[in-house]
């Protein structure tokens, strides 16, 4: 999905969660930074792709495959009797593993940050930097709970429903939401375990 910044009608929506905001909130600072961290989501598959090396998880099989084969030969070439390996020149393969050796490094980089070939890990680093946000920008990470069904809501319930939802294209759910509350208070950040989408 590809967002560029909200809309006029969902900052307006947005705006129309909470009937008394804070004094003093710095409205164009907080959504700039809304909508510079939508972008970074947005971005995330042109990240991954400029690396160049391909789908992070297939590209690790096949430097893991490749590395194997060289290592294999290597091997195989070291059981050849002295007078022919004179004979052989130099097939540069200790330089090849090491190359290849860096190469999976910085794949693993690339893996660390998209998880089973998926946008969890961006999602959650969104939903991360979203609450951050509202820590810094608006009030305390905090929501409440209904008496009877114990549902959570409150301003930033709504507030990460409406810009999940604006940026990915998908809303957590007030469950949703509240675990990712939850994770961030206990964590500092929202890890990969809270995937929780919809009501």
């Amino acid at each position: 999905m590809t967002f560029e910044r909200l809309t006029e009608e969902q900052w307006k929506a947005l705006h129309a969660i909470c009937d008394d905001w804070p004094d003093g909130v710095d409205w164009l600072r907080f959504r700039q930074r809304i909508d510079a961290a939508g972008k970074r989501y947005a971005d995330g598959p042109a990240v991954i792709a400029s690396a160049g090396y391909g789908p992070p998880h297939e590209t690790r099989k096949d430097i893991n495959e490749t590395l194997e084969l060289t290592r294999r030969l290597k091997d195989r070439l070291g059981r050849l009797s002295p007078k022919i390996q004179e004979l052989l020149p130099d097939p540069g393969l200790r330089s090849i593993e090491e190359i290849l050796e860096a190469a999976f490094a910085m794949n693993e980089a690339l893996v660390a940050v998209m998880p089973s070939g998926n946008w969890n890990q961006f999602r959650n680093q969104l939903t991360s930097a979203l609450i951050t946000i509202w820590d810094e920008e608006i009030a305390d990470v905090a929501f409440s709970k209904t008496r009877v069904e114990n549902k959570p809501y409150g301003p930033l319930i709504d507030f990460l429903n409406l810009t999940l939802l604006a940026i990915t294209g998908k809303a957590p759910g007030p469950s949703g939401a509240a675990q990712s509350i939850e994770a961030y208070r206990k964590f500092g950040y929202v890890p990969l375990l809270n995937q929780k989408f919809g009501p």
